[in-house]
């Protein structure tokens, strides 16, 4: 690896790492400068920072760890930057295997005669009789997952360039992060090229521009190679008008696709060869592509789109607009967004800022994680990622986004909802990025539908329900096993998303018309499902998620307790907003009250289980009993501060990830070093990977511990962490020890979580810097939101605040605010400001 060459070659010349870095910091500089100023916006032609830029001297090889990925929400592109052929990977959202139909006739997984078994369920859990309680439910109480099916890929746009015979040389591959554009540049036979893409979310087109500095030396072949060719996609091609079509049906469920492309060119002559359009002789040429499927998040078939007329109205409404056009209308739409934020870090573009990306993440761990401007990237590279995968009007973003290279994705591409969507979406308030979030809550009303086909069918009631997993075809039921498929409190960790989305907007109409009924039906499904257990209540039955305890997988856990005890308080706080249904809300507080209050154990823990039961050694990925610290607010340092110990407790249990293995011979393989047994056999994964520590990070930071979180933040980067900065959970993912398969959840959330070490409005407050690492020595942030709706800039200098600017809304009051855990009166203290707005 480059790290490692450098160290090398210094050694060699008896010159310092450092100084060599140096050396080369202006060269590398000056081509960064070149490739972003060709084709720049106006707005754009300064240097970037080397902390907003993600570069590479060679082409990309493996998709999970060296492509670059763009994408507009509806679809995604990864790009690989081959000389000789360009080849980018495409997903879209909707292209999905599996149907809402399962194999035996049903609708959303269901099936029938659950809720004949629950109450024996309940009462046997109650006896304490939990092996029968499993079998019981694991006879009963599954879901139907032979039509779940899987995210897949589109397939794969090709680009095999003439006249690229011999080596290249001035080979760059970057993604801009400030303007969501990737280029390409290499230098063959004498002639510069250059490649640059986007995509743009009011186009919604991928758009690419290929051109050279010499005349009639651009040259090549374009066609998309589909995945799905069971059902004998058609294509059509004419040079006259430049455009290409492939109308095709994906192969198990028979979706109908389209893929339209249209070729513009400078100079060259554009014609047909088969299935292709061929280009010879041209200086320049833009190509644009869309695709659509027939999907309609509209139960119960999900059809009814028109996929050829979506693909046309695109092209059509594209077609007299120019290539630069298109570009600042891309810019000036992602900017909008992205620049609501921005974070500092007190790096510059100094050596290391100058190095290549690989280089840089190679050098990383070498070097005692120092690079706190890595960190700083990663916050800008989070927000691309967030921006680029969910925007109103597109499917909500599940474990790769709208990005896809497979016919099946890991773990089915799917919307896992005991973690992974929810930290996808975690740093939308924070960031001011609401409209990011917009899909999810549109996917969770959706999903009221199928929500309450599942309430019936498996407990008998009313109101609505989610379980472990979600697709597109509205599946709400358990999951198909019990070790990880009865996740009955879904509805309500993804309820607290529908609230925050409140909270930080303070839009009152978005809160009666779409937040309030959501959450008010969820309550009252819960309300019904309450056991009466040990003199209190709590939901039964449930696991603590993909986890067992030594009593059996149905012991009752207290993540549901802290969950449903959580979206009470909410539906209660939002009917006292909107001034409605106090004999509900009543209802609602009082049996919360009586709800399973939490507990401390043997250990000093914060328990996940009733019964105190916790394995001291246990590393296991999951720690749903820690929701009562993140994302919930249960427990508070300042406000709790026994609970809080044991949660502290409890995280130190748990390890902060280390990918600590050992060979285990009786399975023939490496296993991670955990007691916790899956299935009778060692738990994969069971310390975790980048989602895991991600939440970690969250949750330490709510406790403010600053430096414990951004230790968990600098493994997440260097052992779970990808040279093109993504991150992915386990080694091997679905039969592969090798892979290192992409999950987005990871560096999607990570401005979140490093926005909360700045500022948390968590109780009715705000805090400033309440877990700044001291590695973070100086910096700034700008344009964070706390709940509430205020905005907040801060400045902080050797450790301690500097300046903030809070920006409250028209007519509000001053809220309390700390700074580093101590109150403070932001009226007097002259470091802070006050606006409104």
């Amino acid at each position: 690896m480059g790290g490692f060459w450098e160290s090398a070659m210094a050694r060699k010349n008896k010159k310092s790492f450092p100084d060599l870095l140096n050396r080369r910091t202006f060269l590398i500089s000056s081509a960064l400068l070149t490739a972003q100023s060709a084709t720049a916006a106006p707005e754009a032609e300064e240097h970037p920072s080397g902390n907003e830029v993600i570069w590479f001297r060679y082409p990309g090889g493996d998709w999970n760890t060296q492509a670059l990925h763009l994408g507009n929400a509806y679809f995604g592109a990864s790009l690989i930057g081959d000389v000789k052929q360009e080849r980018l990977a495409l997903g879209e959202k909707s292209f999905w295997t599996g149907s809402p139909v399962d194999s035996k006739g049903g609708h959303y997984g269901i099936i029938p005669g659950g809720k004949d078994a629950i109450q024996q369920v309940r009462r046997l859990i109650v006896a304490d009789q939990i092996h029968e309680a499993d079998a019981l439910a694991q006879q009963y109480l599954m879901g139907n997952y032979s039509s779940f099916g899987s995210y897949t890929t589109v397939g794969n746009l090709l680009v095999d360039f003439d006249e690229h015979e011999g080596d290249s040389a001035d080979y760059l591959r970057a993604l801009d992060l400030r303007r969501a554009v990737a280029t390409i540049t290499y230098r063959l036979g004498g002639v510069r090229y250059r490649r640059e893409y986007f995509c743009s979310y009011p186009a919604r087109a991928l758009v690419m521009r290929f051109s050279c500095d010499r005349p009639g030396k651009l040259g090549f072949k374009i066609q998309v190679d589909p995945a799905h060719k069971k059902h004998a996609p058609t294509v059509s091609a004419s040079a006259k008008t430049g455009r290409w079509a492939l109308a095709g049906q994906i192969d198990d469920n028979q979706l109908r696709y389209q893929i339209q492309m249209s070729v513009r060119h400078k100079g060259g002559r554009l014609t047909e060869d088969g299935d292709a359009l061929r280009l010879a002789g041209a200086q320049e040429a833009t190509v644009i592509y869309t695709v659509a499927t027939e999907y309609r998040f509209e139960p119960p078939s999900y059809r009814g789109g028109n996929p050829e007329a979506i693909a046309s109205g695109v092209m059509n409404r594209l077609q007299n607009r120019g290539y630069e056009e298109l570009l600042a209308g891309h810019v000036a739409d992602y900017q909008r967004l992205y620049r609501r934020t921005s974070l500092q870090l007190g790096g510059g573009v100094g050596a290391r800022e100058a190095l290549p990306t690989n280089e840089r993440w190679a050098y990383y761990d070498k070097a005692d994680y120092a690079d706190v401007g890595l960190k700083e990237m990663a916050f800008h590279f989070g927000k691309y990622l967030l921006i680029s995968a969910s925007r109103p009007g597109a499917l909500p973003s599940g474990l790769q986004g709208p990005w896809a290279n497979a016919m099946t994705s890991p773990w089915s591409g799917n919307y896992q909802i005991n973690i992974n969507i929810q930290l996808i979406y975690m740093p939308c308030g924070v960031l001011g990025l609401s409209e990011c979030q917009e899909p999810f809550v549109e996917w969770l009303r959706g999903m009221v539908t199928p929500g309450r086909e599942v309430a019936r069918a498996y407990y008998g009631t009313e109101g609505w329900i989610q379980h472990t997993t979600g697709n597109i075809w509205g599946y709400a039921s358990p999951g198909s096993s019990l070790d990880w498929g009865i996740f009955p409190s879904g509805a309500a960790w993804n309820c607290r998303h529908v609230w925050e989305q409140y909270e930080f907007t303070q839009d009152r109409t978005y809160l009666r018309e779409k937040a309030y009924p959501l959450m008010k039906e969820a309550a009252q499904f819960y309300l019904a499902n309450l056991m009466e257990y040990r003199g209190h209540l709590l939901p039964a039955p449930a696991i603590s998620a993909e986890h067992q305890s030594s009593l059996g997988y149905l012991e009752p856990p207290f993540q549901d307790v802290e969950m449903v005890g959580d979206l009470f308080a909410n539906v209660v706080e939002a009917a006292k907003v909107l001034d409605v249904d106090a004999e509900f809300r009543q209802r609602v507080a009082a049996t919360r009250e009586r709800m399973m209050p939490l507990k401390i154990g043997r250990l000093g823990q914060l328990q996940e289980w009733v019964a105190d039961i916790d394995d001291p050694n246990c590393k296991h990925r999951h720690f749903m009993h820690l929701y009562a610290v993140h994302p919930g607010q249960q427990i508070d340092p300042l406000r709790m501060p026994e609970l809080a110990a044991a949660a502290r407790v409890s995280m130190n249990l748990r390890g902060d990830g280390e990918n600590a293995q050992r060979f285990d011979p009786k399975y023939n393989r490496a296993t991670w070093v955990c007691s916790c047994r899956h299935n009778g056999s060692p738990t994969d994964g069971s310390i975790g990977g980048n989602w895991s520590r991600a939440w970690k990070i969250w949750i330490w930071g709510r406790l403010f511990d600053g430096n414990r979180a951004d230790k968990i933040f600098s493994q997440l980067i260097g052992e779970a962490g990808n040279e093109n900065l993504t991150t992915y959970q386990q080694r091997g993912g679905a039969n592969d020890t090798r892979a290192k398969p992409m999950q987005l959840d990871g560096s999607i959330t990570t401005p979140g979580f490093m926005a909360e070490m700045l500022l948390q409005s968590q109780f009715g407050e705000l805090h400033l810097l309440p877990a700044l690492p001291d590695k973070w020595l100086s910096g700034s942030v700008t344009g964070l939101v706390a709940r509430g709706g205020a905005r907040v800039d801060v400045k902080w200098n050797q450790g301690k605040l500097a300046s903030a600017v809070i920006t409250l809304p028209k007519g509000a009051a001053v809220p309390p605010v700390r700074v580093a855990q101590q109150s403070v009166d932001p009226t007097q203290d002259r470091r802070i400001q006050l606006r409104w707005l």
